[in-house]
């Protein structure tokens, strides 16, 4: 769909989300950007204004917000959705650079709660986005890398093995 972006190479992607309007958006933590990609127009572009070095990602249910997750600095971050080409505003959720805890996987259920993967620390916690506030603080069972939410199910992968919470 897309290898460069302003002449440069997208560089290394580590995770990519599907828009409900068909939007591309990956995450490339070597290059500080999330870009955008529109598949029909051949549009890519950045999402991002100041340099963020995100990992993992995922989009609202009601695809107005798109979650990232930046483990270097202990941050998730949250990016509000335009229907122009400009960038989005970026504000902060949560940040964990005070308990050393780096978010890694993120995934929504369809109630809209997010769900945060924190690695090695090996807990998972729950955000309300539109309050902000923390709701559950789940034991993930080893390390919380990768989330996946499908059909009432949370799928986390980390260290050797994928697991599953209902």
């Amino acid at each position: 769909l897309a290898d460069s972006f302003d002449g440069f190479s997208l560089g290394s992607v580590c995770d990519v989300v599907l828009g409900s309007d068909g939007d591309i958006y990956a995450s490339s933590p070597s290059s500080g950007a999330i870009f955008v990609i529109r598949p029909d127009d051949g549009f890519v572009g950045m999402l991002n204004e100041e340099l963020v070095r995100v990992r993992g990602l995922a989009m609202s249910p009601d695809g107005r917000r798109l979650v990232a997750a930046e483990p270097d600095s202990g941050r998730v971050l949250v990016f509000d959705l335009r229907d122009d080409d400009m960038q989005a505003e970026m504000w902060t959720l949560v940040d964990f650079a005070s308990s050393g805890e780096e978010p890694a996987g993120l995934a929504f259920d369809e109630a809209g709660h997010l769900f945060v993967g924190l690695g090695d620390a090996e807990k998972i916690q729950v955000f309300d986005l539109v309050k902000g506030a923390l709701l559950l603080t789940y034991d993930a069972g080893g390390p919380a890398d990768s989330l996946s939410y499908g059909d009432g199910v949370l799928y986390v992968s980390g260290g050797n093995e994928i697991r599953s919470l209902s």
